[in-house]
């Protein structure tokens, strides 16, 4: 790949009607930053970065995301679907509902609920 997108070289160019190389581009991608993040999109008219999050910026408005570090990593193998492991720690819906005693000891406001590491 080049600079400008453009392919250097293909695998299996016989494959392929006359030569690609130079003639196939990558797709130019539109990319804003926001919170030291670096938000991509692959559509043209998709609103402006700060429009689409406009419903998070007040929420977000005190924390200053841009000068976050990790400060823990932990890397465990486990032998089944990676969404499977991931939905089991990114939400607390069920909580009423599975663990009924422990709701009086959690903020139920989300929009004021503060995520730390305790493990």
């Amino acid at each position: 790949m080049r600079i400008d997108g453009s392919l250097k070289n293909v695998q299996d160019p016989e494959d392929l009607p006359e030569t690609a190389c130079g003639k196939l581009k990558l797709v130019q991608l539109r990319c804003e930053t926001w919170g030291g993040f670096v938000w991509c999109t692959m559509e043209a008219d998709a609103p402006d970065l700060l429009g689409y999050l406009s419903p998070i910026l007040e929420l977000y408005k005190n924390y200053p995301l841009e000068r976050l570090v990790r400060v823990f990593w932990m890397r465990i193998d486990l032998p089944t679907n990676w969404k499977f492991a991931i939905d089991n720690f990114d939400e607390s819906y069920h909580t009423r509902t599975a663990h009924p005693r422990v709701p009086p000891c959690i903020d139920e406001d989300y929009w004021t609920s503060r995520l730390e590491i305790w493990s």
